[in-house]
């Protein structure tokens, strides 16, 4: 070791849980993007382009390399499926579900969210994720659930069994990420330093004026 520090990441994006090739060459870590967490491969000399090697709308964590070097196995969840242990080949291409949480349960017949932002009372966009029951008919109304959560913290792309509980028995439910929350920067988090419990709470209390535009 020469004591020498090597910087790997300088992207925007929170990254962390890195783990070594058995070679000592590669980096796989976690990028952490807005409500999803990414699947990241980099040279551990910092030279070259960071390679995406999952992106897709999911939560990934505790990446970790193969003996031989070849797979990386990771865990992943998303919006309509359970945490599952998943494999990668090093090189990318497609990944490979090692097991199966969900049991009987199709993820295809439970609901997936859409990002939505909406207005805080500054105008500041507030992200939420937006879920609709699967026979969905936007000729009517639906009575919604609105989800907080405490600090810090963040709602996700990962699976929330509550949560699909009571859209699949026809509400519509949308989880909401005031300032304060984790995930969207330094920037929108220290948004309520000085105002704990005003801002955030007006942030809030805003997706109700948004859900009223809604037409169902």
């Amino acid at each position: 070791a020469t004591g020498k520090v090597t910087p790997l990441t300088y992207a925007p994006y929170d990254h962390g849980s890195p783990a070594w090739s058995p070679d000592g060459k590669w980096i796989v870590y976690i990028r952490g993007n807005g409500m999803t967490r990414d699947l990241m491969l980099a040279s551990s000399d910092g030279t070259g382009t960071h390679k995406v090697l999952a992106d897709s709308k999911a939560v990934r964590s505790q990446p970790q390399f193969s003996p031989d070097g070849q797979t990386i196995a990771y865990v992943e969840t998303a919006g309509n499926r359970a945490a599952d242990i998943w494999l990668m080949p090093v090189q990318g291409g497609t990944p490979r579900q090692l097991t199966n949480s969900m049991g009987r349960i199709n993820p295809a017949d439970l609901s997936m969210p859409e990002e939505v932002f909406y207005p805080g009372p500054d105008n500041l966009k507030i992200p939420a994720l937006l879920y609709k029951p699967k026979d969905f008919d936007p000729s009517r109304k639906y009575p919604v659930v609105v989800q907080l959560h405490g600090h810090p913290g963040q709602w996700n792309h990962s699976m929330q069994m509550t949560w699909q509980y009571f859209i699949q028995k026809g509400f519509v439910f949308i989880a909401v990420n005031p300032r304060g929350s984790v995930g969207f920067g330094d920037g929108f988090h220290d948004l309520h330093v000085g105002d704990y419990g005003g801002t955030e709470y007006e942030d809030c209390m805003a997706v109700l004026e948004y859900l009223k535009t809604l037409p169902y």
